[in-house]
């Protein structure tokens, strides 16, 4: 995932790859990608995590991407990319040891919020609100 572009929802935490870039280097690259429409991968900030993802992050040991077309509110599809908690490096994607591992961990967080916000999302898959926001576990929620 050496191209890989990631940014966060409010466009403060900005990747190429494993490294950390500017927001003018992120833009730049993603001018850079042709017609087809660039794939990036949404995260949840790393500068202001709330306390029921973090909750979460820390005994994982990691946090979950979502893919999206540039432009695009919809999945880009496969699987989400996973990546270290502290040192953001992509860990490949999602397995199903993965998804047991965060069910366990918001299971037993304990921080009221968790539970609320996954309850009803599918196992390990995507989830489309309806005012097209999308969820990966606990980045974003319906409301």
């Amino acid at each position: 995932m050496a191209d890989d572009l990631r940014t966060c929802t409010t466009g403060c935490c900005n990747f190429i790859g494993d490294e950390s870039v500017s927001r003018e280097q992120y833009e730049k690259a993603l001018e850079t990608g042709g017609s087809g429409g660039v794939v990036e991968t949404k995260i949840p900030c790393r500068n202001a995590l709330t306390p029921a993802q973090d909750a979460v992050e820390t005994p994982a040991g990691f946090y979950l991407g979502y893919r999206v077309r540039s432009g695009s509110p919809l999945p880009a599809g496969g699987n989400p990319p996973v990546f270290e908690k502290g040192t953001n490096k992509y860990l490949g994607d999602a397995t199903p040891e993965h998804y047991k591992k965060w069910r366990d961990e918001k299971d037993t967080s304990g921080d009221g919020g968790v539970n609320s916000i996954l309850e009803n999302l599918p196992r390990g898959g995507w989830t489309v609100c309806s005012r097209m926001r999308v969820t990966v576990s606990i980045i974003a929620g319906c409301s």
